[in-house]
């Protein structure tokens, strides 16, 4: 071989060598780091975890069946959470029923261990935001993405304080299944089909079938023992009110607010319209077609008498009273009557009259969940998407802490949105789900059988045509200071107008009582808090 060509072969066995040098090494980083490389990285990743941090949850809640490690529930909440991205978290959640809650509370905060989130009354947040004990929540607000799908502004409005909000009230799911309001007119269909009567629509026909009821037999027995209109002591027949288009709102009084024609706002029980309303009613009760008894039982007696057939026409029910009701007419002695080839009883539609008709709208939600200043010490990044972990509809948990498990505490049906074959909510709670780790409670009645009758009533009462609302719905400090305006002024008057022991013409001694009483002043804060 000659020295050229000598050369030349000496150089390609050299460009071969180094071609396979390089090649190898790719194919080496294609394959991974060495053992020693993989190593640094775990550590890295090590080095890059959150620190653990440990969040105490505070609420107003008696729930005996919960375990105290939380178990087995707990390692399936942390597990989906920081599979969420919300990584070596933990959670205590203590809880206290009754008065003892708000007394626990203020020991708490006084010494200085407040819980991290803690459930708190609208009322309260001025005391402990002034004091510096919970944190203004917007400045965080924008991580709560799950919470803000189904937060309403209203119950946001309410949990404010100059501005900033101070608690997360509870949520609501879009379906109407899951509407706010539970209230409405329960009456008696079998009555009325035994006289022929069709459901009332407006005030009059209202009229003529409360005397119906009264002197028509409905009950078939032959004996002259039935009313028209019945229930509870401090129910003010809200439904009637609000054919008249005036908000009246018996269970929250300070939330009954309306224009008065000049642009300002009044208190409801001020307005003229309720004379009118308070004139009716008496009438009504002279001619005994209002149970006597409704100004001096509570709710349990009157759901008894209604289920007893003492009066067909209940203002003011609940779904759930006049479910109780309707349980008790279809079963006689643990046996099915023959009622239940009809239905018993129900909701209507709103009553219409002179101004209208309308359902009192339920108002705001009066509490939440707010946040500790200490609990920011505790990474406020993850804390917040922990609590918003537990409302998240779409990416999050709530179908886990409110159900369980699915497949094993609960089936889902995704096409018709119907959760079915869950298991005892005491045997769920037991295994550490449910209510108590609800750390913002999101309401969800999917559990409900379309076919029940209170599917069709929450529906009916929640079409937005049948709600009429209130013009303010949160607290002013003066509300604080005059509260026997609205819890006694006002009851005593409209129980001794509408049974006669004061004449209607009372009504004006009791509207300039109000204002002398405190109720100017409350009128006028509301005033300037709504910018009139």
């Amino acid at each position: 071989m000659s020295k050229n060509l000598l050369k030349i072969f000496i150089m390609l066995m050299v460009t071969v060598l180094l071609v396979s040098s390089f090649v190898g090494c790719g194919r080496n980083e294609v394959k991974g780091p060495e053992p020693d490389s993989q190593e640094n990285g775990k550590q890295i990743e090590e080095e890059n975890e959150p620190e653990h941090v440990t969040y105490t949850i505070f609420k107003h809640l008696s729930c005996p069946e919960y375990p105290k490690d939380g178990q087995p529930a707990k390692d399936i909440i942390l597990a989906a959470m920081a599979e969420a991205g919300i990584k070596n978290v933990d959670y205590v959640a203590t809880f206290v029923s009754g008065a003892d809650y708000k007394t626990k509370l203020n020991v708490l905060v006084a010494s200085g261990d407040q819980p991290d989130v803690f459930q708190i009354h609208s009322n309260e947040i001025e005391k402990f935001s002034t004091a510096g004990v919970i944190t203004p929540l917007d400045e965080y607000y924008h991580l709560m993405t799950g919470y803000q799908k189904l937060a309403d502004e209203r119950d946001l409005d309410a949990l404010s304080y100059e501005g900033e909000l101070y608690a997360f009230p509870n949520l609501f799911r879009p379906e109407p299944i899951n509407g706010k309001n539970l209230h409405g007119i329960a009456i008696r269909f079998d009555w009325l089909e035994n006289l022929g009567l069709e459901v009332p629509k407006t005030v009059d026909q209202v009229y003529t079938v409360l005397k119906a009821f009264k002197s028509d037999d409905p009950d078939g027995n032959g004996e002259d023992d039935t009313y028209g209109l019945g229930g509870f002591a401090n129910q003010w027949f809200n439904p009637l009110f609000g054919a008249y288009g005036i908000y009246m709102h018996n269970g929250a009084p300070y939330r009954s607010w309306m224009e008065d024609g000049s642009g300002k706002v009044v208190h409801s029980t001020t307005l003229p319209g309720t004379k009118e309303v308070l004139k009716l009613l008496q009438d009504w009760y002279k001619e005994g077609l209002i149970d006597p008894d409704k100004f001096v039982i509570g709710d349990k007696q009157a759901v008894e008498k209604f289920s007893a057939s003492k009066f067909g026409l209940y203002s003011d029910d609940t779904i759930w009273r006049l479910h109780t009701a309707r349980s008790a007419l279809e079963n006689v002695d643990g046996e099915v009557s023959g009622l239940n080839d009809k239905i018993v009883c129900g909701m209507i539609p709103a009553i219409e009259g002179p101004g209208g008709k309308g359902i009192p709208h339920p108002g705001v939600r009066t509490s939440g969940m707010a946040v500790s200043t200490k609990a920011l010490e505790k990474d406020p990044q993850r804390l917040f998407k922990f609590l918003d972990f537990s409302c998240d509809i779409d990416n999050g948990g709530m179908m886990l802490v409110t159900y369980g498990v699915e497949g094993e505490d609960y089936k889902f049906d995704e096409e018709k949105q119907l959760i079915y074959d869950r298991i005892k909510t005491a045997d769920l709670r037991g295994k550490g789900f449910n209510n108590p780790v609800r750390f913002i409670n999101v309401m969800d009645r999917r559990w409900m059988d379309p076919a029940d009758e209170r599917v069709k009533d929450i529906m009916l009462i929640n079409d937005p045509e049948q709600i009429i609302h209130s013009e303010f719905y949160k607290s002013v400090p003066a509300m604080k200071d005059y509260p026997d305006v609205f819890e006694k002024l006002w009851p005593e008057y409209f129980s001794r107008i509408v049974t006669g022991e004061f004449s209607v013409d009372k009504w004006d001694e009791y509207v300039e009582k109000f204002y002398k009483q405190g109720g100017q002043q409350i009128t006028d804060e509301v005033n300037e808090a709504l910018g009139r």
